[in-house]
């Protein structure tokens, strides 16, 4: 079946209370975000709102006061933000980390399908220049938070969801993915940085997060119930390139997140053929991101919640994103170079449902020798 949603560009600038509010404006323009993202209703207590607000205070400096300036464009209390009160969003994302000694160009590239279900999506791309802070082009979650990203540095990280898919509570108290993505794209230049960054933030959800550097340093970064591993690899690794989907990759996190859905091992396998050839062209990245799952990554099954939303291309050399929604190639790439203004604009956007298959859902107990995930290498 085919279905229709609109895609969106926007140009944030200026100081955390005016994005803030002008995120508001941009959000009481659209039905679909509004009703979303605002609550009538007061959903969470004034005792959790003031420990929330503390959290942000100290992890992600500078969003309480876009929280205000939001709320106050939609002439709302705080608590009716859904952003302080939502559940973790857990996209069934694949995603890659290329090292320039693997790449046709030679340049560092962060490649990733993030795949959900399309009307819980905001359909946003953003360049975000928030005074103080560093400059970051990525695609919105919940708004305020951010997807993925490259920033002005060359430093990009993105994030893919573990399993269980369907937490309602969370072990930890502390930030959702794309609260830390974007904390880490505002307030670091490095891989290096960071990790150091990631390892002191209070990590709510599970969750494996990809990052590199224009440097060509690539690291994974694995949370799981308020535990943490990460791998860092070296430019003179000879494997070049660290990859992941929506199960655990590090020995670590894998003895505490035993099992993973068939298609995600799958996955691995699928971009380890990709990756035959090489140097690895842009071409071929496209190829793989775009071709119909079991052949490549894209994904079809949006009834499941398991369907592209975006195909992205981040070049850390040139600063750039290619980014095509919704998987299809006949809504055609764009290329975005984060030193260049961003107009506000949107676009219809075509998506393609497909039943989900009967065995979709099945698991299968993961091994630190299964040969279908040596990313990285094991320890």
């Amino acid at each position: 079946m085919e279905r229709k949603f609109i895609s969106h560009c926007t140009e944030l600038k200026g100081s955390h209370y005016a994005i803030g509010y002008q995120l508001g404006l941009l959000v009481h323009s659209l039905a679909p975000l509004r009703e979303r993202l605002l609550s009538e209703s007061r959903p969470i207590s004034e005792r959790k709102l003031k420990r929330l607000k503390d959290i942000f205070r100290s992890y992600c400096p500078g969003l309480n006061e876009e929280l205000q300036g939001f709320s106050d464009a939609n002439e709302i209390c705080s608590s009716q933000v859904l952003y302080y009160a939502a559940s973790c969003i857990s996209p069934g994302c694949s995603q890659l980390v290329l090292s320039p000694r693997l790449t046709e160009n030679g340049h560092v590239y962060l490649v990733r399908n993030y795949d959900y279900f399309p009307e819980m999506d905001d359909w946003v791309l953003c360049r975000t220049m928030v005074k103080g802070r560093y400059a970051h082009l990525g695609t919105n979650i919940m708004q305020f938070g951010r997807g993925e990203g490259i920033n002005e540095h060359g430093l990009a990280i993105g994030c893919s969801a573990l399993p269980p898919f369907d937490k309602k509570e969370f072990a930890v108290e502390g930030l959702q993915f794309w609260a830390v993505i974007r904390t880490i794209l505002e307030n670091t230049k490095n891989v290096e940085e960071a990790l150091c960054r990631m390892k002191e933030i209070p990590i709510a959800c599970n969750a494996n997060f990809l990052l590199a550097d224009k440097d060509g340093e690539l690291a994974i970064f694995e949370s799981f119930e308020g535990r943490k591993a990460f791998f860092r690899m070296e430019r003179e690794n000879p494997e070049g390139f660290l990859a992941a989907a929506n199960h655990a990759h590090l020995d670590a996190i894998i003895r505490l997140s035993p099992f993973a859905m068939k298609h995600s091992v799958q996955r691995m396998r699928i971009l380890r053929s990709y990756l035959e050839k090489k140097p690895v062209s842009s071409d071929r990245l496209r190829s793989l991101l775009l071709t119909d799952f079991p052949d490549g990554w894209k994904m079809s099954y949006y009834p499941c919640s398991f369907g592209t939303l975006k195909s992205m291309i981040f070049d850390l050399n040139e600063a750039s994103l290619e980014i095509c929604w919704g998987g299809l190639f006949e809504n055609r790439w764009e290329r975005h170079f984060l030193r260049e203004a961003l107009p506000d604009s949107e676009r219809e956007i075509k998506i393609i449902d497909r039943p989900c298959p009967e065995d979709f859902s099945e698991s299968v107990r993961l091994s630190p020798k299964d040969e279908s995930f040596p990313l990285p290498p094991r320890s």
